[in-house]
């Protein structure tokens, strides 16, 4: 019985192993490939587990046990690199980060006020009384853009031949971290008669009535089709649509992301005296408007939305790379499962045949 069972050689053994150490090379290379695209570069990690996996499941003597194993784990990481806490984690500092952006802008604000007793205009204009250059410029100074602000041509409008070149070197203050458009600020005034930004006019502290810790100065606006040199800002009546607005595709504000959703429920504002809060949207129109008029009287506000329909949009483009990722690291099981028996149970059974 054991003389008709064939003991392959170390040649033919080494001749078969070739082209399956070709397909698992061509394999790894598809899994990291599709890994680092799906989860950027920690998805090195995943993709070296799904790898190395496949190459122990390979190797065991019982494939399907060893891929049992194998199968719970990867479940286990996968989940955690979709748990809401990390998304949450990154989307707790981005809005932090945002906070401190538009507190920093009040701060440069402040110390422009401290110079020339006045806030800053919310735009300068032209002889003949056309906008030139935004306030934003104006305070690069006291952001600690002095170099910047040397190269801006104040005899040029802000779209000029040499100004226009400026526009991609924007401030990384003037841009909430979740918003990733080039040029385009995230921070704006709300200009007006009876806002802290009375057009081509520096409001001074002593004319906002209400008190600075009543009045909003500025307000997150995402998404922005507004270049942060561009001498241009909404006006009260549409910061007062957008802000109560219960349709959040036009609210827009603040960007929350996890890996397969993007939502926003509110906004970071900044008021007078230099604080800052993040508000909800679809606060009713007439509170909002005596947050941002500077003499209305109104100090006392009721900030609770009137009806909360949130933002929420599912991002396709991961959720596809998601599916490639697991569809390849899925792809070996049904090989597996023909050929269940590895390379070391072969050789143990071929070894216990030959002692009887």
């Amino acid at each position: 019985m054991a003389a008709m069972i064939p003991d392959p050689s170390p040649i033919e053994s080494e001749e078969e192993s070739r082209p399956l150490l070709l397909v698992y090379l061509l394999y790894a290379a598809a899994v990291m490939v599709s890994a680092v695209v799906a989860f950027g570069a920690p998805g090195v990690i995943p993709g070296l587990f799904v790898v190395g996996s496949w190459w122990y499941v390979y190797e065991s003597r019982s494939r399907p046990r060893a891929l049992l194993f194998v199968s719970v784990f990867f479940c286990l990481v996968t989940m955690f690199l979709l748990l809401p806490v990390v998304g949450d984690a990154r989307v707790a500092a981005r809005r932090t980060q945002c906070r401190n952006n538009i507190k920093q802008i009040m701060l440069a604000l402040h110390n422009y006020h401290d110079v020339y007793h006045t806030f800053p205009p919310a735009y300068v204009t032209d002889r003949d009384g056309r906008p030139m250059h935004s306030w934003r410029v104006l305070i690069l100074p006291h952001l600690d853009q002095q170099s910047l602000y040397k190269e801006y041509d104040l005899d040029e409008p802000w779209d000029g031949p040499h100004n226009h070149e400026l526009i991609s070197r924007m401030p990384q203050v003037y841009g909430c971290p979740n918003v990733n458009e080039e040029g385009f600020t995230s921070y704006v005034a709300v200009v007006g008669s009876h806002t802290c930004w009375p057009d081509a006019q520096g409001a001074a502290i002593r004319q906002i009535v209400d008190g600075t810790s009543n009045t909003i100065a500025l307000i997150e606006w995402n998404p922005s089709d507004i270049h942060w040199t561009e001498p241009r800002d909404p006006d009260l009546k549409e910061a007062v649509r957008r802000m109560s607005s219960h349709d959040m595709r036009e609210a827009g504000g603040h960007r929350h992301e996890s890996y397969l959703y993007e939502y926003m429920t509110g906004r970071h504002v900044a008021f007078a005296d230099g604080s800052a809060r993040y508000v909800s949207n679809g606060i009713d129109a007439d509170v909002v408007s005596a947050m941002l008029v500077v003499d209305d009287g109104v100090t006392d506000w009721d900030l609770t939305p009137s009806r909360v329909t949130e933002y929420k949009a599912l991002k396709v483009g991961n959720l596809l790379r998601l599916v490639t990722f697991l569809l390849l690291a899925v792809f070996p099981f049904p090989w597996v499962w023909l050929n269940p028996t590895g390379p070391r149970g072969r050789a143990n059974a071929v070894a216990i045949t030959l002692s009887e």
